[in-house]
């Protein structure tokens, strides 16, 4: 009898460790030029995840977003790619602002970008 309360209590103790929640890593930026020159990226205004262009064009715009129960609500440039939602957006102009509404929790997104001399750079958000 006391080998299967020990056994039941183990079995038991298993499943909850299995539910026990998991914490989701933060993104991290590639290594790149801080982009003085067009002011632009990523920031969150409330429960949305804003791109800003800045002064300047910005091209070939691809936004990583990971964070806990997340929701976004952009079919048209948005796909999920094993844990994470994969934003593209071929051309911001300058300017112009490119808005995901969202829900989640633990949200950090990594945006890469490019402007017109072909120079890369990246800009983090987290909420």
């Amino acid at each position: 009898m006391k080998r299967g309360i020990a056994g039941l209590f183990a079995v038991a103790a298993l499943l909850l460790g299995a539910c026990a929640p998991v914490a989701v890593p933060p993104l991290t930026a590639p290594p790149s030029v801080s982009d003085k020159e067009g002011e632009g990226g990523l920031h969150f205004v409330q429960d949305d995840l804003w791109f800003k262009a800045g002064l300047l064009d910005a091209f070939d715009v691809n936004i990583t977003i990971r964070g806990k129960d997340l929701r976004v609500n952009a079919p048209q440039h948005c796909q999920v790619k094993q844990t994470d939602i994969l934003c593209t957006v071929p051309v911001l102009p300058a300017g112009k602002n490119f808005v995901l509404p969202m829900t989640g929790s633990n949200i950090s997104a990594v945006a890469v970008y490019k402007r017109v001399s072909g120079q890369q750079y990246s800009s983090v958000a987290q909420r």
